[in-house]
């Protein structure tokens, strides 16, 4: 009734719920101890520093942690369906060439810099990190909700195509909307808010849902994903759509 692509909703969303939220806020934020508290007994740097590998394994708590984060980007076939499948699309746009490059490349070189204890280093890896793959959620939010706004603008002015020709651009855009809130920037903190997002997904849903929404509508909610410069740089929708 709503108009909803429930696989897209369920697919995209996760993007930011697991894939995002575990390699960093989960993971990137385990490093040093478990839940901000080494008291426990936890002190993963310590350990990290002695070389003290986990129980029954060749590497230290510090270096499992990083490589699960990995895992989340580039693990199985259902993991690269979330994040890393839209990674190749983003770098492909003039904006945002590099992006590929960097996301690796801050994965590789902070998994050097725990091995050298070199923290510092790591830690400048993870606020890469944090904004590039965070990048990879916004942008592919705005190239689908101004899709959508498309073909509906193109069915409301006679063409061939149907409203519902839209939904499915429409559903990979809720569902990568509600991942934005799950990003953080280089400091951890957030670009959205769960009131932020919700409005959105809100405006998404009401009346009959994808039936209802305007193009005018999807453009608007894309424009203000743009203005928050996600990745740490300035980007604008004209940027993604080129």
């Amino acid at each position: 009734a709503k108009g909803r692509e429930l696989d897209q909703l369920l697919t995209k969303s996760l993007a930011g719920a697991l894939a995002y939220d575990q390699a960093v806020n989960h993971y990137f934020n385990r490093l040093d101890d478990e839940n901000g508290d080494a008291a426990d007994g936890k002190d993963y740097r310590a350990l990290n520093d002695a070389g003290t590998v986990a129980e029954g394994k060749s590497y230290t708590t510090m270096e499992h942690h990083w490589d699960e984060a990995f895992g989340y980007i580039y693990g199985n076939t259902a993991a690269q369906n979330l994040i890393y499948k839209y990674i190749d699309n983003v770098d492909e746009l003039p904006k945002f060439a590099g992006t590929e490059k960097q996301i690796f490349e801050a994965f590789v070189t902070g998994r050097i810099a725990i091995a050298n204890k070199d923290y510092t280093s790591r830690d400048t890896q993870i606020g890469i990190l944090r904004e590039k793959l965070g990048l990879i959620i916004a942008v592919r939010a705005v190239h689908y909700l101004t899709g959508g706004a498309e073909i509906i603008d193109d069915a409301e002015g006679g063409s061939s195509r149907k409203r519902e020709d839209a939904f499915h651009d429409i559903c990979e855009g809720y569902g990568f909307v509600n991942s934005l809130r799950y990003v953080v920037k280089a400091d951890g903190s957030r670009y959205f808010d769960d009131a932020t997002v919700d409005g959105y997904l809100a405006t998404l849903d009401s009346g009959d849902g994808m039936w209802d929404v305007t193009s005018a509508e999807l453009n608007d909610i894309a424009d203000q994903i743009a203005a928050k410069g996600v990745g740490g740089l300035s980007w604008t929708v004209e940027d993604v759509n080129q």
